[in-house]
């Protein structure tokens, strides 16, 4: 399958969710791996996104590699939907 884009994944943010092969970490990764097959997307790590949610992982969608991100999400491990990032409280 071809990719349709990328999905940015902030790795302070992930790093930052419960410990390493926790629940929390796992459930988000799961939602992210998720995510990225639904979309056809390859997930790319990144640095800090400057957006910095408490208890979450920032994700952005960039149509084309060379792009500006569509949208920019908030992951949280306790199974909600996902979050514009503008609706986030930072830390």
């Amino acid at each position: 399958m071809r990719e349709a884009g990328v999905l940015l994944v902030c790795r302070k943010c992930l790093e930052g969710i419960g410990r390493k092969g926790g629940r929390k970490r796992t459930a988000i990764r799961e939602q992210i791996e998720r995510l990225a097959h639904e979309g056809g997307l390859e997930v790319v790590k990144t640095g800090c996104l400057d957006v910095c949610p408490k208890k979450g992982v920032t994700i952005a969608r960039v149509a084309d590699k060379h792009d500006t991100p569509e949208v920019c999400l908030v992951l949280k491990p306790n199974g909600q939907p996902p979050m514009p990032s503008s609706s986030v409280e930072p830390r």
